[in-house]
């Protein structure tokens, strides 16, 4: 363990002047003298860096506890694996590798022994995904979570050979006899046993199925029944459960960092035994009053809206938005102060339909809000984070024309929704073509199909209205030219088309490397948002089309749904070199002279 002092400043310089303050602001409301809290939100925008505010976070951390704290444990929560391996590396101020130790809850007593263990280090980093280390379910877990169990029950069961078939699950004989025997309780924590153990056999329901479960394995079998194996592995979860509760004491949290938690939000507020085990982790506090802090991130903490025809099951966007600040605001005062909040915000909403009279108390009755909300959450947009407000902006216009096609088809359209009671297809219209080819998973399209063997007259009718709003296969085909039937697809196809980007061999360099540099302005990629899953679907079904009759796929005489069709470029190996890296420029093709100067330039630079 070292023993020079950690100092934040080297964490902290490569911040920028909007993230420092961040930093500052966040660390206040954690550790700051003025009524802080225990959970925060840093709801920053996509793109401006919220793990490198985290990273300032945890470094103000550990600088802040280095004198006072025996041990300094950093938690990262995600969503993924592989997103938390490569995190933790960037979140690892002390930029030693070695520290950081990506496990499950249930491993965590064999990482706390020995010379490598977290007793041995003044900082770890370590973490952990919901799935390996909340959800335990009906989960039998990994083979050297199950030997870790073997060992620690050996002593409580009246069928130890039996304890040691059912834990071996699906594992080979001999990898789990060696995992068995290559497993002791050595060094391991005995706080960590005596909880473990004093929770099982005061769990009598628990330690009641145990021996009956241990009773049904008294030999290995190749194969189990398929009600013994869900028996068997619903017991198996039950103890992993115990046993994760048990490790949260070894874990002596002091910083949670929650990635994304809006992805699983039911550790937050839920009633299950994974949230059981994560408010346990939330709640921590050791023996000398020294309580976890947690740092949720997310540009997206609670759904904006929710329209009409929604699934309730995704969620509610104002509910979610309750709940959220609920937690931040603690278990203890929570559920009072969200529920203050949702009031104020109901006042605020009357106060808005009375406007322009009502306007100094709006204004009275949104700072009130503001109050509130920054105490438990901040964020920065874009246009902020510079003087001028004007970051990364560049606001181009783009026409957009609706044409009488455009109305007919949504007319059309609409006449079957109302046929089938679907929702409103307003929002759906302005936003994509072809409604009827490209709604898979809508409910539109999903009474469509139910309705389709039988439909009513008024359904085949609509239908008949709506054949001209729907593609024609005949037209496709033979690459006929496709009408876009929308607003903001007319105008994106305008955009890409209109520079005859279609007619290029390849895509011209922005810096090329040789010849006169390009005059007009340079391609550059397009980025589209959009909240309904069909419009990639139509953007890239519509745009791919329209580009292959563009460069003449029909004029040569192929057929849009011919079995095979050509491939100009073709990503493959040949002699052991990419094809495609064959598409280059040929200087044959090139004015000669100007090629012969281009050599010459080239000679003199180098």
């Amino acid at each position: 363990m070292t023993d020079k002092r950690f100092e934040a400043a080297p964490a902290l310089a490569p911040l920028k002047a909007f993230q420092r303050r961040t930093v500052d602001y966040v660390f206040d409301r954690l550790y700051g003298d003025r009524d802080p809290v225990r959970q925060f939100l840093v709801a920053d925008e996509v793109g401006l860096g919220k793990t490198m505010v985290a990273r300032g976070v945890i470094a103000r951390t550990i600088e802040k506890l280095w004198d006072t704290t025996r041990r300094i444990d950093i938690l990262y929560i995600c969503s993924n694996q592989a997103i938390a391996a490569q995190n933790i590396n960037r979140l690892n101020v002390l930029n030693r590798g070695d520290l950081a130790l990506p496990t499950r809850m249930t491993l965590i007593p064999l990482q706390v022994r020995g010379e490598q263990g977290l007793d041995s280090n003044k900082v770890n980093f370590i973490s952990l995904t919901p799935g390996t280390t909340f959800d335990l379910r009906s989960r039998t877990g990994v083979r050297r979570e199950r030997a870790l169990l073997r060992r620690l029950l050996e002593g409580c069961v009246s069928r130890p050979r039996g304890l040691h078939n059912l834990l071996q699950v699906a594992a080979g004989v001999e990898g789990w006899n060696d995992a068995v025997r290559g497993l002791t309780l050595e060094g391991v924590d005995k706080r960590i046993i005596a909880r473990f153990r004093n929770d099982v056999e005061s769990d009598a329901e628990l330690f009641e199925e145990l021996d009956a479960v241990c009773d049904l394995f008294p030999r290995r079998r190749k194969t189990y029944p398929d009600e013994l194996c869900q028996r068997r592995n619903e017991l198996i979860g039950k103890l992993r459960g115990k046993l994760s509760h048990a490790c949260v004491e070894a874990l002596e949290p002091d910083l949670i960092i929650m990635d994304e938690f809006q992805r699983f939000r039911d550790l937050l507020h839920g009633n299950t035994p994974a949230a059981e085990l994560a408010r346990e982790l939330f709640d921590y506090c050791d023996a000398d009053g020294q309580a976890a802090r947690t740092l949720l991130l997310s540009a997206t903490p609670y759904r904006m809206l929710t329209l009409s025809g929604e699934d309730p099951a995704d969620g509610e966007h104002y509910r979610d938005f309750l709940e959220t600040l609920s937690f931040l605001y603690g278990r203890k005062h929570g559920p009072r102060i969200a529920a203050t909040i949702e009031c104020e915000m109901r006042q605020f909403r009357g106060l808005l339909h009375a406007l322009p009279v009502a306007r100094p108390e709006a204004i009275g009755a949104r700072r009130g809000v503001e109050q509130h909300l920054r105490k438990v959450m901040a964020r920065t947009e874009r246009v902020a984070s510079t003087i001028d407000r004007n970051s990364m902006v560049d606001e181009s216009s783009m026409v957009m024309t609706i044409r009488p096609t455009d109305l007919r088809e949504a007319a059309a359209v609409s006449d079957v929704a109302r046929a089938l009671g679907a929702p409103e297809i307003t929002e759906y219209w302005k936003s994509a073509p072809y409604l009827l080819n490209f709604m898979r998973d809508y409910a539109l399209k999903r009474l469509l199909r139910d309705n389709i063997e039988k439909p009513a007259p008024n359904l085949r009718e609509a239908l008949a209205r709506a054949g001209p709003a729907m593609l024609d296969r005949r037209r496709l085909d033979t690459y006929q030219p496709l009408e876009p039937a929308n607003g903001r697809m007319r105008g994106v196809m305008d955009e890409v088309f209109g520079d005859g980007l279609d007619q290029y061999l390849w895509i011209p360099p922005s810096l090329p490397y040789y010849g006169s540099d390009r005059q007009d302005s340079r391609l550059t990629k397009a980025l589209i948002f959009s909240s309904w899953s069909m419009v990639p679907d139509a953007i890239s079904a519509i745009m791919s089309y329209e580009a292959e009759r563009r460069m003449g796929v029909g004029a040569a005489g192929r057929r849009y749904f011919d079995r095979t069709r050509p491939r100009p470029i073709q990503f493959r190996l040949d002699q052991g070199r990419p094809a495609a890296a064959r598409n280059a420029p040929d200087l044959s093709v090139h004015d000669a002279g100007e090629a012969r100067r281009s050599a010459r330039d080239l000679r003199r630079s180098s």
